[in-house]
């Protein structure tokens, strides 16, 4: 459980020392338990921000349009080792370089630390200290893994922040995560309320940002799953899709609609995302909702064969093409190419596992529309969490 505190006026704080006063037998053995503890998260962090700027240098920057968020920040790492678990502030810059700096072990809990001294005080963009000062506290620290960031207050006009640009609270018991994954699910995860609320939401505080991207994430499913319980509005469910791409790739980085492959076909939509093995561009093909998949005889109907036809078709044409179109998709490299079409009640399990078996090991992806609502949800609740 994360709680977010305001201390205030300022003369009441207790600024104490963070340096262990102990000397002695205590502080060896102090010493000696967080040194040890503490390599497997030097290890993760450091490897967690290589990850992540690889992800930013994967891509060029005009390609992306959004703000990425604090918890995104690249730089010096302070690492505070308390007697329950590691503080970790981070202060970006603008090259991203990568450094930590371990500081001296604490006696003191993580919450009596956060508590305590400078470590939330807030300042406005012309480093005035504000009247106020945030901190957190927690339960369960030693299991815990929490991460922060855009904490700001604003007051009187202005709007105030703490020194650093994120921070991470580690138990000493919590499982350590994968740092690529880590960074590949940070970064994902920063495009999502833009695509689904709109550029000016980067404007809003991190807590704000969060709770107007789930409310507006509900409203698109609910939305999606009315048109889908009446049968006579399968036209309408094709709009919806075609006036929104975030329902189909919640985290995209670059959308282009309607693009076409020279004269010779027009996509519904082209969406650059950043996949498990980098950059992907997803070409994307939207049929009726209504179509059918399969004859009375169990084969692929002939217009679901020519739909799925079509992603080979072009397939074939980018190969062809490849230098013409790479000016207009730049680092275009092992396309993928989804299909949309008809609902999963329609499908029993035999045909399902044929579909399946046509798609899988190929550059191709189908999905039917009752899919795409529950990949919806289930992306955005995982990218979020």
């Amino acid at each position: 459980m994360l709680g977010l505190v305001l201390r205030f006026p300022k003369a009441n704080w207790k600024v104490q020392n963070y340096r262990l006063s102990h000397m002695g037998a205590k502080k060896n053995r102090i010493d000696s338990f967080a040194r040890g503890k503490l390599k497997p998260f030097e290890k993760y962090i450091t490897a967690y921000m290589y990850s992540l700027r690889a992800l930013l240098g994967s891509i060029d920057e005009e390609l992306y349009d959004v703000k990425l968020p604090d918890l995104l920040a690249i730089g010096k790492a302070e690492l505070w080792p308390c007697s329950n678990g590691v503080v970790v502030l981070i202060t970006k810059n603008v090259n991203n370089e990568v450094s930590l700096n371990v500081n001296h072990p604490l006696s003191k809990t993580v919450n009596n630390f956060l508590a305590s001294g400078k470590t939330f005080e807030l300042f406005d963009e012309n480093g005035i200290q504000a009247e106020y000062q945030s901190s957190i506290s927690l339960e369960d620290t030693l299991n815990s893994i929490i991460h922060f960031g855009g904490l700001e207050l604003k007051a009187n006009g202005k709007i105030y922040r703490p020194k650093f640009d994120n921070g991470s609270i580690f138990g000493w018991d919590a499982k350590i995560p994968a740092p690529d994954e880590e960074a590949l699910r940070d970064f994902r995860s920063s495009f999502i309320p833009r695509n689904i609320v709109g550029n000016k939401v980067n404007e809003l505080p991190q807590i704000e940002k969060e709770a107007l991207t789930k409310s507006r994430s509900n409203e698109l499913l609910e939305e999606f799953y009315e048109l889908l319980q009446s049968a006579k509005k399968e036209e309408k469910i094709q709009v919806f899709l075609a006036n929104h791409p975030e329902f189909l790739y919640p985290d995209f980085i670059k959308c282009y609609p309607k693009f076409k492959l020279g004269e010779d076909y027009v996509t519904d939509y082209v969406l650059l995302v950043q996949g498990q093995n980098g950059p992907e561009y997803i070409f994307v093909e939207i049929e009726r909702v209504d179509k059918k998949i399969f004859t009375n005889s169990g084969q692929f109907s002939a217009s679901f064969t020519q739909a799925k036809d079509q992603l080979l078709d072009w397939d074939n044409w980018l190969t062809k093409n490849h230098a013409y179109v790479s000016s207009k998709l730049p680092n275009l490299f092992k396309p993928q190419f989804h299909l949309v079409v008809g609902r999963d009640m329609s499908l029993n399990q035999e045909q399902k596992e044929k579909i399946t078996s046509e798609f899988t090991s190929t550059n191709r992806r189908f999905s039917t529309y009752d899919d795409l609502a529950i990949r919806f949800e289930t992306l955005v609740a995982r990218l979020l969490a």
